[in-house]
């Protein structure tokens, strides 16, 4: 070496004078034959790792120039050139130390230290095209998450999903594998499937697991899970289709009422498609505001006099009315819900505005049902601040089912307070049909109890069905409300709801849904 400039110096951590006369080859490490590789010729560049004088190894590139160099100060050579070389030698050991991280941060989730989607998958298709049978995916998605990050923040969120992670690695076998799909979803993938015995076993225990409370800061949190199994070769040909074929299944073990898992079969599919079909059909209904609002009648019992219009939406789908029925399950389950709420509540706006144009004091409150979902949203108190339909909230009912009384942390009971403040009427709707925490109902002050039709039917078949819709009148009258029984359909039912001390009644027998300007004509009759 004739020359060696300061970068050189700071790499090897040798000083420049100390560096003359060197070869470079002797600052390379040596491979196991215990000579070092000579630098690549012709302006190629090689990698290397070069010793520094602590005795580190640093990652270089060495690529080699061959120049002339002039005779030496001795004159030697007579002022002719000699053949010679300039050798550029790089550290990359920054950018090797960089390349690592990210193809660690490819193959592991940074925040579980689980495999991920992508790595979990080449992990299948490898096992698949080594012909190993026994294969299987659990396809694990956490129930009751979105509620933890609500109520106590993202960063306990992100704690449990550590502890799921840690508890599904202490789950699993020697040879299974553990994965992050993303959000609130796991994987385990089963190598060593020796029978379905071992695969139902496996699934249990990792819903024990995920079900045992998990410790926050000054709080626990309770999480359950859905699982979807699929087992190859059996339910897939290849890693993508074993887990869309869990996926599917997952979401089948959610409807079936979470906290289970159940495994994929062929017709899961075409309910998926058709589930997948409707989501898109039903998001292009609500970019396009293809939905109204049809109003039935609720009388009262004795005079048959309107107490109240309730408003029932509709879907205008290809020239037919969809009942909702059909459509706010899939609202519910893909989140279309919250933009759904709005074109009601918008709808209703409007429709009160023509109610009081045509009626003027004649006209009725008009009742609306708001989902749990919707009550529990954070920005639903500020958007009903603001919304400000004609004639005021005095003139509005908001009706509500049975579920969201089960929640007591739920924002919904708050919500529905604040409504109650601004002069809104409270409705419960359905009742009979779930397990209602009296208290909470209490709480709520309702002015209305909806009594469910399943009710009034089984009163007109039974004794026991008489005394027991004969009780729940008088629980609505015990908490100062006027008593709905739903699903009059003819004489004999609607005498029966009077017998039993019915407020009001509700049914195909007083009228059907009918449209805005329709319900306005009978109103005014």
């Amino acid at each position: 070496m004739l020359l060696a400039n300061r970068g050189v110096a700071e790499l090897t951590g040798y000083s420049p004078a100390s560096l003359i006369g060197t070869p470079l080859t002797v600052l390379m490490e040596h491979d196991e034959g215990g000579s070092a590789r000579e630098a690549d010729a012709d302006g190629e560049s090689a990698s290397r790792r070069i010793m520094t004088s602590a005795g580190a190894a640093r990652q270089v590139t060495v690529e080699v120039q061959p120049v002339d160099i002039v005779g030496d100060i001795d004159g030697r050579h007579g002022g002719q050139g000699v053949p010679g070389a300039v050798a550029l030698v790089r550290d990359v050991s920054r950018m090797r130390e960089i390349s690592l991280a990210l193809a660690t941060r490819e193959h592991y989730d940074l925040q579980t230290g689980l495999l991920t989607r992508n790595y979990l998958l080449a992990k299948i298709d490898e096992l698949m095209k080594a012909g190993l049978h026994g294969v299987a995916l659990l396809w694990i998605d956490l129930d009751g998450f979105k509620e933890v990050n609500d109520r106590f923040g993202h960063r306990a969120g992100d704690a449990v999903l550590a502890t799921v992670a840690t508890r599904l690695q202490q789950t699993a076998r020697r040879y299974d594998i553990v994965g992050r799909l993303g959000g609130d979803e796991f994987a385990l993938l089963v190598t060593r499937m020796r029978d379905l015995d071992t695969l139902d076993t496996l699934a249990l225990r990792v819903l024990a697991a995920i079900r045992e409370p998990i410790a926050l800061q000054d709080s626990l949190a309770y999480v359950s899970a859905s699982v979807g199994v699929a087992i190859y070769p059996q339910d897939a040909f290849d890693g993508d289709q074993l887990m869309h074929n869990a996926d599917t299944a997952m979401y089948v073990a959610k409807s079936r009422g979470r906290d289970r898992h159940a495994y994929f079969a062929p017709e899961m599919n075409e309910a998926a498609d058709a589930r997948a079909a409707m989501r898109q059909r039903l998001g292009a209904a609500i970019s396009r505001n293809e939905f109204e609002l049809f109003y039935q009648p609720v009388v009262d019992a004795d005079s048959g006099e309107v107490a109240m219009m309730e408003a029932l939406l509709r879907w205008r789908r290809d020239g037919s009315v969809v009942s909702a029925s059909e459509f706010i399950g899939h609202a519910v389950e893909t989140g279309q819900m919250r933009a759904l709420g709005r074109i009601v509540l918008e709808r209703l706006a409007h429709d009160t505005g023509e109610f009081h144009a045509r009626l003027g004091q004649n006209r009725v409150p008009v009742a609306v049902n708001l989902s749990a979902s919707e009550l529990d949203e954070r920005d639903i108190t500020d958007w009903l601040l603001s919304w400000n339909p004609p004639g005021g909230l005095d003139l509005v009912v908001v009706e509500v089912t049975e579920s969201v009384l089960l929640e007591p942390e739920s924002r919904a009971i708050d919500t529905l307070a604040v409504l109650r403040r601004l002069g809104a009427t409270i409705s419960i709707d359905d009742f009979g049909t779930g397990y209602s925490n009296l208290e909470l109902l209490d709480r709520i002050e309702p002015g209305i109890i909806k009594i469910d039709r399943s009710l009034l039917w089984r009163a007109v078949e039974s004794e026991r069905g008489v005394n027991i819709l004969r009780a729940a009148i008088a629980l609505a009258h015990a908490l100062d409300a006027r008593a709905v029984v739903e699903g009059v359909e003819d004489e004999a039912m609607r005498q029966m709801a009077i017998d039993q001390g019915a407020d009001l009644v509700q049914g195909f027998h007083i009228a059907h849904p009918m449209q805005l300007a329709e319900a306005i004509e009978w109103r005014a009759r």
